[in-house]
């Protein structure tokens, strides 16, 4: 679905205006939620692997905390991840793998200096 939404001021009235400024944004929140993060989908792929533990505190970071700015958030799940693979690489499925392979590619763009290089 397109929303094309026109400019300010060619509304029939105000209410319309804001009923289209509305639809506009429940229609962008619907698409930003239509692919899962690749945080959420790492966690995902640790608990089938049996490292609850690990995705637990990983969850912990991603839907418990409220951070301040996004790199905070970035740097203190990196530096977990970065935790995370030395100690429980070898556990990890293919699949998993794959996860943290992408989860890391967006960290590293924030923090590329983090460690979580191969």
């Amino acid at each position: 679905m397109i929303v094309k939404v026109p400019s300010e001021g060619t509304w029939p009235n105000k209410a319309a205006e804001h009923y289209a400024a509305r639809l506009a944004a429940l229609v962008l929140a619907e698409k930003m939620n239509a692919q899962p993060s690749p945080y959420a989908v790492l966690i995902d792929c640790l608990q089938q692997d049996g490292l609850q533990d690990d995705a637990k505190e990983l969850d912990e970071l991603l839907r418990h905390i409220a951070w301040t700015t996004g790199s905070e958030f970035l740097g203190e799940f990196g530096f977990r991840m970065k935790r995370l693979k030395e100690t429980q690489w070898d556990r990890m499925s293919d699949k998993t793998k794959q996860s943290f392979r992408i989860a890391a590619k967006t960290i590293l763009k924030v923090w590329p200096s983090i460690g979580l290089q191969e």
